[in-house]
């Protein structure tokens, strides 16, 4: 029997990042559903179930941490992966709040490294049957990561 792609929402508003985000997913066998703002998002989850959602935190209408806070309140457990260019500590602390998996800074770090981290956790969570179970990955050690990337630039 041959299961089903792993359907991935991606919420972003740069809508070049998006389609290729959307590109390099679906090309590595990943349905995707695009919304490039936050309540198109929220509309999109209220339909269908996702296995992960890529979000963005600033975008028009809802922004990503109105979402989060939707999606709480509605205890909606999709696994969530922030991709953001907010990268200052309290942004950070706040989404870690709501159990994200990940938080990539957009500026930091490249699409590839985005799709393999998506890849690897789907493959590694495949085996799950609840596929939108939260796991709560710490975000701090990205925070020290960011710092350093960021002090190196600074030479």
């Amino acid at each position: 029997m041959i299961a089903e792609p792993k359907k991935i929402l991606i919420v972003e508003d740069e809508r070049p990042l998006a389609r290729a985000l959307e590109l390099k997913l679906s090309s590595i066998g990943f349905k995707t559903r695009t919304a490039f703002d936050g309540q198109e998002a929220l509309d999109y989850l209220k339909k269908d179930k996702f296995d992960l959602m890529l979000l963005d935190l600033v975008m028009p209408n809802i922004s990503g941490f109105d979402v989060l806070l939707k999606l709480q309140q509605a205890k909606n457990k999709v696994p969530i992966i922030i991709t953001s260019n907010l990268g200052q500590e309290d942004d950070l602390k706040k989404v870690q709040a709501f159990g994200v998996l990940k938080y990539f800074v957009k500026s930091d770090v490249g699409i590839i490294e985005i799709v393999n981290y998506v890849r690897d956790f789907l493959k590694n969570n495949s085996k799950n049957t609840d596929t939108n179970k939260k796991v709560n990955i710490k975000t701090e050690k990205n925070l020290n990561t960011n710092k350093k990337i960021k002090n190196k630039n600074k030479k």
